[in-house]
Formats: C-alpha cells, sequence, structure tokens
C-alpha cells in the first residue's frame, strides 16, 4: 500500500494484514477536485464495501 493511508483502529499489525488481503484491485477509484485559495487539490481514493 506504498502512498496510501487509512484511518484504522486496533492492532497495527492486525489491521495491516486485514487490508493487506482486500481485492484492492477491484475497488473503483474515486476522484475528489477541491478549489480554494487560487489552488486546486484532487484526491484520489478507495473505498471498499462494508462487511
Amino acid at each position: 500500500m506504498a502512498g496510501a493511508f487509512a484511518r484504522t483502529g486496533g492492532s497495527g499489525v492486525k489491521v495491516s494484514l486485514q487490508l493487506d488481503a482486500l481485492p484492492w484491485h477491484d475497488i473503483p477509484d474515486m476522484d475528489i477536485a477541491e478549489r480554494g485559495h487560487g489552488r486546486t487539490e484532487r484526491r484520489t481514493f478507495q473505498v471498499p464495501p462494508a462487511s
């Protein structure tokens, strides 16, 4: 998950293993563009389905 982050709770190792096990290549990317103060910020993220 280089270059990515997730806010989670619980044991870091356990959560990291669970996140690594998700099928990230099957989850579509979502984009948000925000403009303000003379600049544009673009964020791309993935949201897996809740289980």
